[in-house]
């Protein structure tokens, strides 16, 4: 039979749940651990119970009564949990609506803040201009890679000689360099105009990235429109490479950002000798991808996709005449063998010879695996090396790899559809590709900073991914609210994709930023201001005509770059004691190259290699017998480290 009185049923459940707390609490009090433990011993199988057992019976006792007493008190507010869970009930059902009307209309506000133009552009130049200030007067400076790359603009300006400078002369280290004169030489401009400093320099490279990012944006709106040009143009500001990103702190003297820059110039040249038949754009074209090669020859990847876009809109309707690529492959051999002859003409030809084996054995290995070092590749292990490059790098965070692969998919497409006659993103396209190929099987090292190429161009054909996406699922305009009344199967769907392309253009926007920021912050504090530091102290309190030692990479070359006395570098690995100048030497120890510690640390070492280890054992007894420790600067656990080398016979 049913009872129809609510308040009825809830008193007979009531009294049940105290009976049954009551009981409980009762077989507590009765089951204590001395007649448990009797009990459970007499069925023991072997009568014996361990000491653990025995101290679980005797509590057992404490948690049978808690559990009793917690059930008949819930059984007392029973009626109470009951008339709150009421009152809840209603008022969310009240306001339901009103919270799904209020989420509907703040993804709407944030889709079309995302969509307003201005808005976009406004927020893109206040985001560039703040981290380009950050960079140039905050971002780490004293890097090797940095000094060393400014070693040949600085010589050319005050001497006249594009080379390194150390107590051996000048070119000793040159080849050590692997940004070309396509940088080098504006930055020598740079430095005659404005003079030798590293703010100057890191100007310089601001001004190319701000041409990289208007070109990459001309270019895009060229191929695909203006909407899906912007949405690149912030992917690309907001590639979650640190260190491809423009807002990643770039070091004076890179090469990559103006490389782009001549590459983008000379393809909108060749889209427009095509365009027109006229030779003249085709030359200018030419003069740009092989300056492109002069800066990072990574970049001589153009040559080779405008040698297949030609192979491939062969096949088309339009076919472009084999000139497109003939002329440009010979203007680079004809300005690489230019600058061979203008150093051949201040060093000598031995000389320069000379720079080129050491050159080629310094870097090639990064073209071609180990192949240059070791003169062949061993077959057997070859085939690991795309295993290798993938694990190298969080290609989720870093590539967007699933992103990358559908959107190259989808271009693909998109060639396949025009009967292969879209020159433009072919040759985009391939030239992405060839790098991508270039870098699965044959790059052996810097694994995210030589995606370079890759990263940059990927970001426009996701960018055509996802606004293609975007402009399918609006044809089913539901909001979330009519989505909650009237379920609909398709329309939920297509809701659901807007929303999730949202979401990815706010993760690839927001978190590369916050880490942008972060890396500068991070390194300002643990290398720059101790790096300031350091350098106020060399300049006022060390002699004109001192030098300045390190071992091979760690040389610290950021010390010569003023306009004042040359503070020549040395290379103590390289000197005996026959060679010794007299003339006062210090020691310096970047954090960046962390080969001396004051602690027993050695993050730098691989603990596989006893080379390694003995090494650096070498250059702390060296340290510890032949110098001594004047100034520390920086408070991290790797310091910068200024040492005053004792004025006896060295070893």
């Amino acid at each position: 039979m049913e009872l129809k009185n609510p308040a009825h049923n809830i008193k007979i459940i009531q009294l049940a749940i105290l009976f049954l707390g009551f009981f409980i609490m009762g077989s507590g009090f009765y089951l204590s651990g001395d007649r448990l433990v009797p009990f459970v011993l007499r069925y023991s199988p072997d009568r014996i119970l361990r000491e653990e057992t025995v101290t679980f019976l005797y509590s057992l006792r404490g948690k049978i009564i808690l559990w009793g007493f917690l059930l008949a008190l819930s059984g007392i507010f029973l009626r109470y949990f009951l008339l709150l869970e009421n009152f809840i009930t209603r008022n969310v059902r009240s306001n339901i609506d009103k919270f799904i009307l209020f989420l509907g209309r703040l993804i709407n506000l944030i889709y079309r803040i995302m969509a307003n133009k201005r808005v976009v552009w406004l927020v893109l130049i206040i985001i560039f201009i703040t981290f380009a200030h950050s960079s140039v007067y905050y971002s780490p400076s004293g890097w090797h890679s940095e000094g060393i790359n400014l070693q040949p603009p600085k010589n050319l300006v005050k001497h006249g000689v594009y080379a390194t400078l150390t107590t051996q002369g000048y070119d000793e280290f040159t080849y050590r360099i692997s940004s070309g004169p396509g940088m080098l030489l504006p930055t020598a401009l740079m430095f005659k105009i404005f003079g030798i400093s590293m703010i100057n320099a890191k100007i310089l490279i601001w001004v190319f990235i701000a041409l990289q990012l208007f070109l990459f944006y001309y270019i895009s709106r060229k191929l695909y429109g203006e909407k899906i040009a912007l949405l690149a143009l912030v992917f690309l500001l907001f590639t979650p490479s640190g260190d491809v990103s423009p807002l990643g702190g770039q070091m004076a003297g890179t090469a990559y950002h103006v490389a782009s820059v001549y590459l983008m110039i000379g393809a909108l040249f060749w889209f427009k000798s095509i365009e027109t038949a006229k030779t003249k754009y085709l030359f200018l074209a030419s003069l740009c991808w092989a300056f492109s090669f002069q800066s990072q020859w990574l970049f001589l990847f153009a040559i080779f996709a405008a040698i297949l876009t030609w192979f491939i809109v062969r096949f088309s309707d339009k076919p472009i005449a084999a000139r497109y690529w003939i002329i440009p492959s010979l203007t680079v051999i004809l300005i690489t063998g230019g600058w061979f002859s203008f150093r051949v003409s201040q060093l000598g030809i031995t000389q320069e010879y000379r720079h080129l084996l050491r050159f080629k054995y310094e870097h090639g290995h990064r073209a071609l695996g180990t192949a240059t070092q070791e003169g062949v590749i061993d077959s057997a292990l070859s085939f690991i090396r795309p295993i290798k490059s993938l694990a190298q790098i969080d290609l989720w965070k870093d590539l967007n790899l699933f992103l990358f692969v559908p959107a190259l998919l989808y271009v693909l497409i998109l060639i396949a559809r025009s009967k292969m006659t879209d020159y433009r993103s072919i040759f985009f396209l391939n030239f992405t590709l060839i790098w991508f190929a270039w870098w699965l099987l044959f790059n052996f090292d810097l694994p995210e900073t030589h995606l370079f190429g890759v990263f940059m161009f990927s970001q426009l054909f996701i960018a055509k991914l996802i606004y293609d996406l975007w402009n399918y699922s609006v044809s089913r305009r539901d909001n979330f609210l009519d989505l909650v009344k009237n379920e609909t199967r398709d329309n939920t769907i297509f809701y659901l994709v807007r929303v999730g392309l949202i979401c990815i253009v706010l993760l690839k926007i927001i978190l590369p930023m916050a880490r942008s920021a972060d890396r500068l912050y991070r390194l300002n504090l643990t290398l720059t201001r101790p790096y300031t530091e350091m350098m106020n102290h060399v300049q006022n309190h060390t002699e004109e005509n001192a030098i300045f030692s390190g071992w091979r990479w760690s040389l610290p070359w950021y010390v010569d770059l003023d306009n004042h006395i040359d503070r020549i570098n040395k290379d103590r690995s390289t000197y005996p004691a026959e060679q010794r100048e007299h003339v006062p030497e210090y020691f310096i120890v970047s954090p960046e190259w962390p080969l001396v510690k004051a602690t027993d640390k050695w993050p730098m070492v691989d603990p596989e290699s006893n080379f390694s280890v003995e090494q650096n054992k070498m250059r702390k007894k060296f340290l510890e017998q032949h110098c001594s420790l004047l100034e520390t600067f920086g408070n991290g656990e790797h310091k910068w480290l200024l040492y005053r080398v004792n004025n006896d016979k060295l070893p």
